[in-house]
């Protein structure tokens, strides 16, 4: 059983529904049930192979929101139901808060382990992003913190997707022989495959025109008013590129109206909102640089496709990225770094090419589906051992 910080339907307009049946890791499990904690409705999603994707349903009205606390124990009692009734094995929870606590709750009645996933340093996000970067109470971390502190203390085993996520989770009292960093893994095969869309023609992006690509959540914790200020100062000097901005989020309408106000940035800049995820893989292969200043599945997804990235130097960016060989690793906030590192690999495609190679080198050693799933199911197999009592 996976709990996870998703729902079925956003999955599925970005064309990504498919990454949930990974979960099964290469058939390691039989089946999968994925369960989503806060949507308007119940509802069953067949995923195929056996795999569900089980939505729980609170309702957005007032009433709806101060009966949360009953939801929960509600979706509890329904996950130890399924545990029982499913024979699941091992509960994983892809985040430390609401899907923590449904975890851990879950596998105290249920009598089975649990595991829980760390994908960001959450005060760093809470940062950049007070209220909408990182899980909060009424708008407040503090609070937040001893729960975080409970439910990664109470899994068997922690899984971090970096190691500069390690410290984050020793701090919360984790044991270091409980922590395994576990990467992200991507497909690269769908990255060596020609692109299946003409992004050029789909976008009506002129071939004179370089393409600078971002692929991603529009949010103040993924840095898109500073690139937007780099781009800015680019387009003051140049007119041989197009910036297009794919996917969505809360700084939509905020970079709608900038774009309005400013003819010179909305002479280079191209939202084109959600698209499929072989068109944000045709993005990535098409451009001349990947602009990630942060980026976790996206970062490694940059530089799978062979292109170079630009990244600020924060989280995790320096295990992957390496400055002036797989592309350029910046200081936090500096745009005019970030202005100058793109104009550099503009005029020196000879350059982006060869950081573009070694980027998609470097991806692959550490962040290969096959390699990553291998890691996971060692531990899982580890998690069943520990919880039968040392028996394989």
């Amino acid at each position: 059983m996976v709990i996870v910080a998703a729902d079925y339907e956003s999955a599925r307009k970005k064309g990504v529904e498919h990454l949930f049946l990974q979960h099964d890791e290469g058939g390691f499990f039989e089946k999968v049930i994925l369960v989503s904690p806060y949507l308007r409705r119940d509802r069953v999603i067949a995923l195929g192979g056996g795999h569900e994707f089980r939505e729980s349903g609170l309702g957005t009205g007032v009433v709806q929101r101060l009966l949360a606390p009953l939801h929960i124990v509600r979706l509890v009692l329904a996950c130890v139901r399924t545990v029982r009734a499913e024979h699941i094995d091992v509960i994983r929870a892809t985040e430390p808060t609401l899907c923590g606590l449904v975890a851990w709750a879950t596998a105290r009645l249920a009598g089975v382990p649990y595991v829980l996933s760390l994908h960001a340093d959450y005060d760093k996000r809470f940062e950049l992003d007070g209220r909408r970067g990182a899980p909060t109470l009424f708008g407040f971390r503090a609070p937040i913190r001893p729960l975080e502190r409970l439910t990664l203390r109470g899994a068997t085993r922690v899984l971090p997707i970096r190691e500069s996520l390690v410290p984050y989770a020793l701090a919360r009292g984790v044991s270091r022989e409980n922590i395994r960093v576990v990467p992200h893994g991507v497909n690269f095969a769908a990255l060596e495959r020609s692109p299946a869309v003409d992004v050029r023609t789909r976008f009506r992006i002129p071939v004179d025109k370089a393409i600078l690509a971002f692929a991603g959540r529009l949010s103040a914790e993924n840095y898109v008013g500073d690139m937007l200020d780099a781009i800015q100062r680019l387009a003051g000097r140049r007119n041989d590129f197009v910036l297009v901005l794919a996917g969505g989020g809360v700084l939509e309408g905020e970079i709608a109206a900038r774009l309005r106000d400013d003819p010179t940035l909305a002479r280079v800049v191209l939202p084109v909102g959600f698209v499929s995820q072989e068109t944000v893989y045709a993005l990535r292969q098409a451009c001349a640089v990947s602009i990630c200043l942060m980026g976790g599945f996206s970062l490694i997804e940059a530089c799978a496709a062979g292109r170079p990235v630009v990244v600020y130097d924060v989280e995790w960016h320096r295990e992957l990225v390496i400055d002036g060989e797989t592309g350029r690793v910046l200081p936090e906030h500096d745009v005019a770094a970030v202005t100058e590192a793109i104009a550099a690999l503009l005029d020196d495609p000879g350059v982006a090419d060869r950081m573009g190679a070694a980027a998609r080198t470097r991806a692959a050693a550490r962040h290969g589906l096959p390699d990553t799933q291998a890691v996971k199911r060692r531990v899982y197999a580890d998690v069943l051992k520990a919880s039968s009592g040392g028996s394989a």
